[in-house]
């Protein structure tokens, strides 16, 4: 889940990705996001996390996103300082842009700043 504060809500919810999908999903986030700076994340299922909550906070808060790129059936969301995040959607994962709403089912969202880091 990626929550963009002060940014309009998309209208877009992908359910089932594919290959070519998660492509697309990698060129619209590197688009949209690249550059910006984490600036907290706010989990709110960390059973369906591979990593404590703290540590995923850890490594990812603070940093930019360099790039966004699809690895198999995942998305690999790298950030500044080698940091890498992998991420798959499973059968009926989203990826949403919100304003102030959480989605019902949502795992974890990323708050980023509006600024692009200077990478």
């Amino acid at each position: 889940m990626i929550k963009a504060k002060q940014m309009p809500a998309a209208a877009v919810n992908w359910l089932m990705a594919e290959l070519p999908d998660l492509t697309v999903f990698a060129q619209i986030l590197n688009r949209k996001f690249k550059g910006k700076v984490v600036a907290g994340i706010d989990v709110t299922l960390t059973k369906k996390l591979n990593v404590p909550a703290a540590e995923l906070i850890a490594a990812v808060a603070g940093k930019s996103l360099t790039e966004v790129k699809r690895a198999g059936k995942t998305l690999q969301l790298h950030f500044s300082k080698d940091v890498v995040l992998g991420l798959h959607l499973m059968l009926r994962g989203e990826l949403v842009e919100l304003n102030d709403e959480a989605p019902r089912f949502q795992i974890a969202a990323f708050i980023l700043t509006m600024e692009r880091a200077s990478l």
